[in-house]
């Protein structure tokens, strides 16, 4: 296996594979590493995760690109380099990303608490927060406890949520042992998937709101984007993006952060995820809704011309759904493919989902001109999208 100088790397770990990121890899001749488990998935050329040590060996840059937390542990483990192992290390751990934060945003509340330091905690009067695992995904685990009464009940129910969505995601991503209590900032949330260039300066790649049915929602059923998002935040995004870069090495690395902005317009990052865009298929909304594929320009250093794609696109809402699975008895039942594809007006792309497998039995890629159709999904009874399956 021979290393080039400027190497891109692929890295396949426990979590949903996008189709479009290996078949980005496999044009561009990236190599892609992976558990023998996921040999499959990720290609027959894909080479063993033991094999990284060869490129460790070398002196050069290498750009990462991961589809699953547990990955992180693989290039901090393989590759030399402190300032790059520093920044992996602090961004994966929400309590320590907050830490640095905190420099960023001196009057904002929150406290790193084990398991065990959950039950003698003093809730702080006068502040409402978010709870939520130190190593987290998918929104799991996620809950607004709005006082000292509440603070008991909201514990146990993030405890369960966490436990029982254990079996979809590995120690790695999902874990109960640290969580993070930071206060709640009032304000619609939005995501950011972006990479540093080699001269350290960010480049957007996609821009999308998540939003919520209620205050109390903390699922991920829809984000969405359009023209108007891109334009208004995207010079907010820069701004902290170069101003985080000031207190990180992140040259050629792949960032998903997630943001809240205040009613007087601030962003507020929530957390900043290293190496990689949207996950469980997030950033090939891009490539479905917008046109150009987003790991493309990340490896080859392409930068969109948001100007001419978002004129193109003026007047589009492009959303991705995620069909969650529902509380019922999945064995007895299974998704009702047809009925649920029979909602949307325009589909890009739909993915069927392994539903034992993942907590979402679809998602999906759509556009439209009117924003309720997508919004329509925060308030919908997935139940009503399964059938009772066959004998």
């Amino acid at each position: 296996m021979q290393v080039k100088q400027n190497q891109n790397l692929l890295l396949i770990g426990d979590n949903y594979i996008s189709k479009v990121l290996i078949g980005t890899a496999k044009k561009l001749s990236i190599p892609i590493f992976c558990d023998k488990k996921f040999r499959e998935a990720a290609g027959r050329s894909a080479h063993d995760v033991s094999a990284l040590a060869r490129y460790a060996s070398v002196s050069r840059q290498l750009a990462f690109y991961v589809n699953s937390e547990e990955c992180l542990e693989w290039i901090t483990e393989n590759f030399y380099g402190k300032r790059i192992k520093y920044a992996i290390g602090l961004l994966k751990d929400k309590a320590e990303f907050r830490r640095i934060a905190s420099s960023l945003y001196p009057d904002f509340y929150f406290r790193r608490l084990s398991s065990e330091q959950l039950e003698t905690f003093d809730f702080p009067e006068g502040k409402v927060l978010i709870l939520k695992p130190a190593k987290g995904f998918f929104g799991i685990g996620v809950r607004k406890i709005n006082n000292k009464i509440e603070w008991k009940a909201g514990v146990k129910e993030v405890m369960a949520e966490v436990k029982k969505n254990s079996k979809y995601f590995p120690k790695s991503i999902l874990d109960n042992s640290y969580f993070v209590a930071e206060e709640f900032i009032d304000g619609e949330e939005y995501a950011v998937d972006m990479y540093y260039d080699s001269f350290n300066e960010p480049v957007i790649m996609n821009i999308y709101h998540h939003p919520y049915r209620d205050k109390r929602d903390t699922r991920n059923v829809l984000y969405y984007s359009d023209a108007n998002i891109i334009s208004r935040l995207m010079p907010k995004a820069i701004r902290f993006f170069r101003l985080l870069s000031e207190h990180l090495y992140l040259n050629r690395m792949a960032i998903h952060a997630e943001f809240r902005e205040t009613k007087s317009g601030k962003l507020v990052p929530i957390e900043v995820n290293p190496c990689r865009f949207g996950g469980f298929g997030l950033a090939d909304l891009t490539y479905y809704g917008y046109g150009f594929n987003p790991y493309e320009h990340f490896f080859a250093e392409k930068k969109p011309n948001w100007n001419a794609i978002l004129e193109k696109k003026s007047g589009l809402e492009l959303g991705w759904i995620l069909a969650n699975n529902p509380d019922i008895d999945l064995s007895k039942s299974e998704p009702d493919h047809k009925k649920f594809r029979s909602t949307f007006t325009k589909i890009l792309h739909y993915n069927e989902m392994d539903y034992k497998k993942w907590p979402v039995f679809a998602t999906v890629y759509a556009q439209s001109r009117d924003i309720n159709e997508f919004l329509k999904y925060l308030h919908v009874d997935f139940a009503g999208y399964f059938k009772k399956t066959p004998r």
